[in-house]
């Protein structure tokens, strides 16, 4: 999740620094071109062609791209949620890839094998929780949906990188 990490930095950057690239994301443009893009990213994570875990981390940043264009008319400028969001995704992502993913050789093979039966049995696909993302920037009276649905994405994404080859 590496370019979610750096989409997630650099947006927090030019909202704390109120840079004049926020006029640029908030054009209606972006966020049409933003939904298109994780539309794409998700049909491409359903059809499993490719590369995708790049297709998770293509979604998650356009995502984040298009939640900003959405939601940042309905705040204020100065509205902690909207800095805290992409810091909170930064500590999130780099959680998982530091913590959960870097040591999955430190794992057993019944461990292991318990996990592949558990993401066999789970009926919450990958695509689902893509849709639950896009359907949650809509909700402007949910606000928390979008971090929340984010995070089971991130959690998601693990999983699926987890039993992807463990080496």
């Amino acid at each position: 999740m590496f370019l979610f990490i750096i989409c997630s930095l650099v947006l927090a950057f030019i909202v704390q620094t109120s840079n004049p690239w926020l006029a640029l994301l908030v054009d209606p443009m972006v966020f049409y071109a933003a939904l298109t893009v994780a539309a794409l990213a998700m049909v491409a994570v359903i059809i499993k062609k490719g590369p995708n875990q790049q297709y998770y981390d293509v979604f998650a940043s356009s995502a984040l791209v298009a939640w900003y264009a959405h939601w940042q008319p309905i705040f204020n400028d100065d509205s902690p949620v909207l800095f805290a969001f992409p810091v909170y995704f930064v500590f999130m992502a780099a959680f998982i890839e530091l913590a959960m993913l870097k040591q999955r050789q430190r794992v057993d093979d019944v461990t292991y094998q318990h996990m592949q039966a558990l993401a066999k049995k789970s009926r919450v696909q990958p695509w689902l929780v893509m849709v639950g993302v896009l359907v949650s920037l809509n909700l402007d009276d949910h606000y928390m949906l979008y971090p929340v649905m984010m995070t089971v994405l991130m959690i998601r994404f693990a999983l699926f990188r987890y039993l992807m080859n463990r080496d």
